[in-house]
């Protein structure tokens, strides 16, 4: 999670907390969230559903609830340093 906040934080944006988790906002809007898991971190992107993903990195974490959002998970530090 230190990794990810890390790297979040180099993007000039604002913190704060919501739903008790780190939440980042740009020009006021709310761009990224971090969160962890048992066995997994994520970054949550609000409308991740518009964004590109050639990779098929993202995914709806709450399929038939959340429309736009979307989340990228990573179950190990090597998998967040390998794609930075």
């Amino acid at each position: 999670m230190t990794t990810l906040k890390t790297i979040v934080l180099a993007l000039q944006v604002d913190e704060t907390i919501k739903w008790g988790a780190p939440f980042y906002t740009f020009g006021g809007k709310h761009v990224i969230g971090l969160a962890d898991f048992k066995l997994h971190v994520a970054v949550w992107f609000p409308q991740g559903a518009l964004r590109k993903d050639p990779q098929k990195k993202l995914i709806n974490a709450q399929k038939g609830i959340t429309k736009g959002n979307r989340q990228w998970r990573f179950c190990s530090l090597q998998e967040i340093e390998e794609n930075q």
